[in-house]
């Protein structure tokens, strides 16, 4: 207890606390990056999107559709909904956005650097249930989405993982038609999208 903090702590002590050097090598950070600082803090494992990671959507699908969500991780219903819907070979994910929207997802493609991309959009749950519906075609259900965006994942083994945002769309007309279902998925090289 000093005259100047009667709590007898040391107010004015720094925290010199410092993450593990290994942890910081293993992950590409750039110092200097447009005048900013080396982050002071590495996180050694992913956000919540990690978690729940189990069920009919792979992580990576599930982890650009919660990116994309409005209804976020702190106000939770105590129902999840997930679906997929279309074969196997060209699958589209379902994940519950609130009572009365879902998110939709679709595998685009990957890149040389291990990044796998995903066209996002937001549905109404009766959209949804309209192409549920075995006898439709599920090639249109972007066309009734909102919201639409491409997103690339990153999964690492070690360290955590990440999504961003590559590209948005104000309509299905501006969506390239690859990117679509029924499509294969790209290889993409030089032309990464939102590079050019």
């Amino acid at each position: 207890m000093t005259e100047d903090d009667p709590g007898g702590e040391d107010i004015d002590e720094i925290d010199t606390h410092q993450p593990d050097p290994a942890l910081v090598q293993s992950l590409p950070i750039t110092s200097g990056l447009w005048g900013a600082p080396t982050p002071v803090f590495v996180p050694s494992k992913s956000s919540p999107l990690e978690e729940d990671t189990e069920g009919e959507i792979p992580p990576a699908a599930l982890w650009a559709m919660k990116y994309r969500r409005h209804f976020h991780f702190g106000s939770r219903r105590d129902t999840v909904f997930r679906a997929a819907l279309g074969d196997d070979s060209d699958p589209v994910y379902v994940l519950d956005d609130g009572a009365t929207h879902h998110m939709v997802g679709r595998p685009v493609g990957v890149d040389q650097e291990g990044l796998t991309y995903f066209l996002i959009g937001r549905i109404t749950v009766g959209v949804y249930e309209h192409f549920a519906d075995d006898g439709v075609d599920i090639a249109g259900i972007f066309a009734e989405a909102s919201d639409l965006c491409l997103c690339s994942v990153y999964e690492a083994t070690e360290g955590p993982s990440n999504v961003l945002l590559v590209e948005s769309y104000r309509g299905i007309d501006q969506v390239p038609g690859d990117y679509l279902p029924s499509n294969p998925l790209i290889q993409f090289a030089d032309d990464v999208p939102g590079e050019e």
